[in-house]
């Protein structure tokens, strides 16, 4: 059997970190919660120049007794040169209580860069997010993504959370 190189290491991640987010025993504590939402600074790294811009998602969070689900549906406007380009996501992540007000959240995403330069029309990642319980409103975090695309590219976002 031939295995596309990308397509394998893609679906490999995607596994890994699923069944990591499904294999963690203990749950943060917390309701389901529709307004919810990130602002962050996005550092990008790779090999041909780095990037640094805002990030904005919707998050809303789903109490499943055993763990939360949350969803990570967000932009962020990137650039490439003197080209601007839009850089949609969308993340599931398994959220758990690692210690006192401290939560990890992982799970796979996809994420398309709409500037027309890459073949690869929605590269998966893997993504861990530290979050603290600063308060029952403001939750700030720390996130790294590694993403496939044309080689690994590094996202590190530092923000916020609210939740209303």
């Amino acid at each position: 059997m031939v295995r596309n190189g990308k397509l394998f290491r893609a679906l490999s991640a995607f596994v890994f970190f699923g069944a990591f987010a499904l294999s963690a025993p203990k749950a943060a504590k917390a309701e389901t919660k529709f307004l919810s939402f990130d602002l962050a600074q996005i550092t990008v790294l790779q090999g041909s120049g780095n990037a640094f811009s805002g990030f904005a998602s919707w998050t809303p969070m789903f109490d499943l007794g055993f763990m939360n689900l949350k969803a990570d549906l967000g932009a962020s406007l990137l650039t490439n040169g003197d080209e601007n380009f839009l850089a949609p996501r969308a993340q599931l992540l398994g959220s758990f209580g690692l210690f006192s007000g401290v939560n990890m959240e992982v799970g796979p995403g996809m994420q398309m860069w709409m500037e027309g330069k890459t073949n690869d029309p929605m590269p998966i990642f893997g993504g861990v997010n530290f979050r603290y319980d600063m308060s029952p409103t403001i939750k700030p975090f720390l996130s790294y993504s590694a993403i496939m695309l044309g080689g690994l590219t590094h996202e590190i976002r530092v923000g916020a959370g609210i939740q209303f």
